[in-house]
């Protein structure tokens, strides 16, 4: 099963399925997410198998909470998937968006009755 991390400084979701099949895991992860220093705060979503992680980035920092999620075994890290930067992820969005608003342009111009002209210039 994979597991999904999202991370900004200060900020760390984590998605464990197993945390969805077993839901007595949930209060042994949140006991041992609290007793690391830098910690401010654990949910736990069992529905959704969902961990958000509130710490402090001058105190702790996001893989050392990682490593303690890999050694309760509830983390591989071999099964990781990350969220893309946001503003990656946004720049692709836009650079998809703009290239079906160019070909569908094209294919209109293509289509209109002068448009065999401009076809023409295409090929």
């Amino acid at each position: 099963m994979s597991v999904y991390i999202h991370s900004i400084p200060g900020r760390l979701r984590v998605k464990i399925p197993m945390l969805k099949a077993q839901p007595g895991l949930s209060e042994r992860l949140t006991n041992e997410l609290e007793c690391l220093i830098g910690i401010d705060h654990v949910a736990i979503n069992p529905v959704t198998g969902s961990v958000k992680i509130r710490y402090r980035t001058n105190i702790l920092h996001v893989d050392e909470i990682l490593a303690c999620l890999e050694r309760s075994r509830l983390l591989d890290s071999r099964s990781i998937g990350t969220h893309a930067n946001p503003e990656t992820q946004i720049s692709g969005q836009v650079g998809v968006a703009v290239g079906k608003a160019l070909f569908g342009w094209a294919v209109g111009k293509a289509l209109e009755p002068a448009g065999l002209s401009f076809l023409a210039a295409l090929i």
